[in-house]
């Protein structure tokens, strides 16, 4: 072999090794490392750059870049694949046509920016009878039950404001329906989570903001995504929020048995932030993780996002799990 044919060689392993850590970097156990963690988020935009790269490299109709190109398209074609996978449409219709023991997830970040009367509005249009509210403050909260109650919707309003501001806080609706309501536990972290159970037929609930995977701070983000994850089936029925992860993160890889991703083969693929990015595009953090002993997953939507917020929110219409044996 020539120094040349030698040194192509090289650079063509280089390029596998590159692709498979970007594409599957849990192989090597890098999934939760800086840069990985951040590149396996956006699957979308990976994938779509090694599709232009390597057909950018086919146009020479050189042979000596074919194998590169044909490397960087099973990229994209593996990105592509786990996408449809999961599920990359808008989900089916949440609001029309619910079972009648259905409970309605709604899940928004609305970073302290969406209005109580959008607030209002969306849960009236959605059904929805337990809403999780990351970054939102308990007055905004109180105000858009109280605008909902003028619809006829009697709203509990449990939360916790947090230390660090509006992005600190969340908060939690809870339809009078499902049983009266109180926080029973609230959970370690920079941004507020707690469990709240009800005297009814409701689940317990976990309405969770873990911390971003900052490259600075990536120890914060593991411990707090690990812990909002193990509170499915062990701590509450329904744990839903801004997880600031995907499916491809060590968290939500690695959930507890019986504890599944509402939206997992159905539009666990189509992207909650930024809603500035298309669906295909944009990372699906967002997430409703239900004890599958419990409950059983009927329907999920993800929603344009409202006006002030670059998170989509995300709707899942649970059942009891009875009535689905």
């Amino acid at each position: 072999m020539t120094a040349a044919r030698a040194a192509t060689a090289a650079v063509l392993l280089l390029l596998v090794v590159a692709v498979v850590l970007v594409v599957a970097p849990d192989l090597a156990g890098l999934h939760g490392t800086t840069p990985f963690a951040q590149v396996v988020a956006l699957r979308g935009p990976v994938g779509a750059a090694l599709a232009l790269v390597g057909l950018v490299l086919l146009l020479p109709r050189r042979r000596a870049l074919v194998p590169f190109a044909v490397v960087l398209l099973l990229g994209a074609v593996t990105q592509a694949a786990v996408l449809a996978q999961r599920g990359l449409g808008p989900g089916q219709a949440s609001a029309a046509a619910r079972p009648s023991d259905a409970v309605t997830v709604l899940v928004l970040n609305t970073q302290g920016r969406v209005g109580a009367e959008e607030l209002a509005a969306l849960v009236v249009a959605q059904h929805a009878d337990v809403v999780v509210l990351p970054e939102t403050l308990r007055a905004t909260a109180e105000r858009a039950a109280a605008l909902a109650a003028e619809q006829g919707r009697d709203l509990q309003v449990l939360a916790d404001d947090g230390a660090g501001g509006t992005v600190g806080a969340t908060a939690l609706l809870v339809d009078s329906g499902l049983g009266t309501y109180a926080i029973t536990d609230h959970h370690p972290g920079p941004m507020a989570s707690f469990t709240a159970r009800g005297d009814g037929a409701g689940p317990v609930v976990a309405a969770v903001h873990p911390y971003p995977p900052l490259p600075g701070d990536m120890d914060t983000w593991r411990t707090g995504t690990a812990a909002a994850v193990g509170l499915c089936t062990t701590t509450a029925d329904v744990v839903a929020g801004d997880f600031n992860a995907t499916l491809d993160h060590p968290a939500l890889a690695t959930r507890p048995p019986g504890c599944a991703d509402a939206a997992e083969g159905r539009a666990a693929a189509s992207g909650t932030w930024p809603s500035t990015w298309p669906r295909s595009l944009s990372a699906p953090i967002d997430h409703v993780l239900v004890d599958e002993t419990r409950w059983a997953v009927h329907a999920v939507t993800v929603l344009d996002a409202p006006a002030g917020t670059d998170h989509r929110g995300l709707v899942a219409v649970l059942v009891p799990a009875s009535a689905q044996s």
